[in-house]
């Protein structure tokens, strides 16, 4: 596959940081076609993703995400975090411009499969039909929870 059949289905490429590494990786972020479903990949730079064979660091499929969210914390005032059943994925703009463009992005393409607008809960309490916001228990185990206006779920 030559580098120009490969860039059919992007719709945002550049550079970004990863947030637990902070090393600078070329991201990039597709669109669903027939070559998968829409989602966030990266590649170690530009240079391996306009390759001849370019095969993705790593791909976080959009589909799998129950939320996406800009984020700040001390070291990084722009981020945006992909929350999955299996992890939370968390990506640094340069700047807030950047930061929006991704994000808008990223939830316009989820938004085309389905388009539930969640909260996250950090730490959830089961009592009878109620899901109240509390903290962690340790035998409650980890959970994720995810609230719109008409649905809510919890996973383990």
């Amino acid at each position: 596959m030559d580098g120009q059949a490969s860039e059919e289905d992007v719709r945002k490429s550049g550079y970004l940081r990863k947030q637990k590494s902070m090393h600078r990786r070329y991201f990039v972020l597709r669109a669903a076609s027939e070559r998968g479903p829409a989602r966030l990949e990266y590649y170690e730079s530009e240079k391996k993703f306009r390759g001849k064979a370019p095969v993705p660091k790593k791909a976080v499929a959009l589909e799998t995400c129950f939320n996406i969210n800009k984020r700040a914390d001390s070291k990084n005032k722009h981020m945006i975090v992909l929350y999955t059943r299996a992890e939370s994925f968390a990506i640094a703009a340069e700047n807030e411009a950047d930061q929006d463009e991704w994000y808008q992005a990223m939830v316009e393409l989820q938004c085309k499969r389905w388009c539930p607008r969640v909260s996250l809960l950090t730490g959830v309490c089961v009592c009878k039909h109620w899901i109240l916001s509390c903290p962690p228990r340790s035998s409650s185990g980890p959970y994720h929870s995810a609230l719109t206006l008409h649905i809510g779920f919890l996973e383990k």
